[in-house]
């Protein structure tokens, strides 16, 4: 129960500091964390060397495509929180 309520937290810690690493890469914070809630997946990815082969050779713009609408960041460099979208929501 604890964790549930801590999640939306966590996702937004890890969303504001992985730009720090690919800016791109905020914007699937929120589709990674439902990825890992499956053991099946995991262990998938366990078994194929730690690859995502289902993900490899796929570009930026059809991953987006991919995203629920939700879950896009609006990827503003704004500085006023009010407008920058998640995680500053």
């Amino acid at each position: 129960m604890c964790f549930v309520l801590f999640l939306p937290l966590l996702l937004a810690v890890l969303g504001h500091f992985v730009r720090i690493y690919e800016s791109t890469a905020v914007e699937f914070v929120k589709e990674s964390a439902r990825w890992s809630e499956s053991p099946e997946r995991i262990a998938a990815y366990v078994a194929a060397g730690n690859r995502m082969s289902d993900i490899h050779n796929i570009s930026y713009k059809a991953a987006l495509k991919q995203l629920k609408p939700g879950d896009r960041l609006a990827n503003s460099r704004n500085d006023d929180p009010r407008t920058r979208g998640w995680p500053y929501q």
